[in-house]
This record gives structure tokens, C-alpha cells and sequence, in this order.
């Protein structure tokens, strides 16, 4: 009887990991993108969001998902803080696109965000660290890890990111060259990783963040 209840367990636990899946995938790119950006939740929140949909689209392959995105945070219109923001910003999701398969890139989609998933909260819920106790939920044990060791490969990688009061020095002309690179740092790891990014999508991306600058 005990040994039925554990396989029913491991059943509905297998379930749920299934389920959660793709929700923590679209966290851990939100927390890799929010760990390199030093300003509010508000602005991370706004930044994330532009990251989301920008990965639609070199996912995708349509230029599309660039168009009629708009700027989701504070800081008024034309603001220095967005721009640097958003180059904060592609230098997380670079770190992420370094760590993810070239399944997880091809196959991501903006509907699979969990609407708590923003800035850590969701994967602290379900997978809280440090913790002594190993379970016996093999599956979820192993995406434990896997999680615990993208979000350590976060933590350090954000260390090295671009500091706001760094950037806030360069002019705009300058910051907008250095927002032209990142998106070329991105665009070439994600070429790396197998996805076809023409150069109009990669201009439509950069056009992109660009206009949640002035819009």
C-alpha cells in the first residue's frame, strides 16, 4: 500500500512539473534580466516585459512581435534611466540565452509568463534554498537543481553587468551605440544556438527598444 501511495505521489508530482515547466522558464529569464538591472521593480518589471517579447520574435522569426510594444514602467518619455535600463537589460537576457537549450529558445512563447513570476517570487516559492532535506520527488529534485544552478550563473554574471551610475555618464548618442551592441551580443549567441535571425528582425528588435525609449 505504501509503495502504491509514493507512485501516486511521483504521478501528480511528475504533473506538476510538467505544468510549471515552461512558467519557470519565462522566471528564469525575468529573474536574469531583473538580477542585471539596479532600479526599481518597476522599471525590472517594464525591462522583462520587453525582453519577453523580444525573444518571441527571434523565436518566431516575425517582425511583428516588435511592432506596437510599449513601455510598461515609469521614468518619463525620452528618460536617460530607460535606456540604460534596457541595456541592463540585454546584457541579462544574453546571460540567459548563454544557459538555455536551443529547444527552450525556439519554443518560447510570452503567453507561458505566470503573472507572479516577476523578479524571483515564483521560483523562490517553489523551490526555496537552502534546504537539507532531499526529497523523494527525483524529477522535481533534478529542475530544482537545474533552476538553483541557472540563478547562481545569474547571480554571478549580473555582477559584471553595467552599472546605472556608470552608464548614466555616456551621452545618449553613446548609450544608444552601446544599446546597438548588446542587441548584437544577443542577436550572435542566439545565432550561436541555432535560431535563424535575419537582419531585418535583428533591426526590427533593435527598433524596438529604441521606441520604448521615446514612446
Amino acid at each position: 500500500k505504501l509503495k502504491n501511495e509514493v507512485v501516486d505521489i511521483r504521478e501528480r508530482q511528475n504533473c506538476m512539473i510538467t505544468a510549471l515547466k515552461p512558467k519557470i522558464d519565462v522566471a528564469l529569464m525575468e529573474d536574469a534580466v531583473c538580477k542585471s538591472v539596479d532600479n526599481s521593480d518597476r522599471v525590472k518589471y517594464a525591462v522583462a516585459a520587453a525582453c519577453i517579447h523580444v525573444l518571441w520574435a527571434f523565436a518566431t522569426g516575425s517582425v511583428k512581435c516588435c511592432q506596437n510594444q510599449k513601455w510598461k514602467g515609469p521614468d518619463p518619455v525620452g528618460s536617460k534611466k530607460r535606456l540604460v535600463a534596457l541595456i541592463q537589460a540585454l546584457d541579462g537576457l544574453q546571460g540567459f540565452v548563454q544557459r538555455s537549450s536551443t529547444f527552450l529558445l525556439k519554443n518560447w512563447e510570452p503567453t507561458k509568463r505566470h503573472e507572479v513570476a516577476h523578479n524571483g517570487p515564483l521560483l523562490n516559492a517553489v523551490f526555496p534554498s537552502p534546504t537539507s532535506v532531499s526529497s523523494v520527488l527525483e524529477d522535481y529534485d533534478e529542475l530544482k537543481n537545474n533552476v538553483l544552478a541557472f540563478r547562481l550563473f545569474f547571480d554571478l554574471h549580473s555582477k559584471e553587468a553595467p552599472k546605472s551610475d556608470h552608464l548614466r555618464r555616456f551621452s545618449n548618442y553613446a548609450l544608444t551605440k552601446k544599446l546597438e551592441n548588446k542587441m548584437s551580443n544577443v542577436v550572435t549567441t542566439l545565432r550561436g544556438k541555432g535560431l535563424t535571425i535575419c537582419p531585418e528582425l535583428h533591426q526590427a528588435a533593435l527598433e524596438m527598444f529604441k521606441n520604448l525609449c521615446v514612446h
